[in-house]
């Protein structure tokens, strides 16, 4: 019975480590672009200005990479949630996105819920 829990969480542990993958080499692009940015700033620019320009360009991305951070995460949660629900058709010899007992349907369910609450957490 604990093997019906296990693959859901090592799904999930999966998930989230592509996650932190996705997250560094975003920071790490992110850092590239403002050095590029800075860099192609002319000379004549007094500073203040130049900071306020970064600053609005760091905020836009910002709010860019969560929204597709969290939608990758919400992508990955429900493939691995999909995956299992097939993994349990297949364990009782059933076709994939088959009808399942309510009692698996309601443990994957709940594993789904919490995978979706953590990416809204992140």
């Amino acid at each position: 019975m604990k093997n019906k829990y296990i693959e859901p969480l090592v799904s999930i542990l999966i998930v989230c480590s592509v996650f932190a993958a996705v997250v560094f080499v975003i920071i790490e692009a992110e850092k590239i672009f403002n050095e590029q940015i800075s860099a192609s700033v002319s000379k004549s620019v007094i500073l203040k200005p130049r900071a306020e320009i970064g600053k609005l360009l760091t905020d836009k991305t910002k709010e860019q990479l969560e929204t597709i951070i969290f939608s990758d995460c919400l992508d990955g949660a429900y493939e691995a949630f999909e995956q299992n629900w097939n993994q349990e058709c297949s364990r009782l010899e059933l076709e994939e996105k088959c009808s399942l007992p309510r009692y698996i349907a309601d443990g994957l369910q709940e594993g789904y819920q919490k995978a979706k609450e953590a990416c809204q957490a992140e």
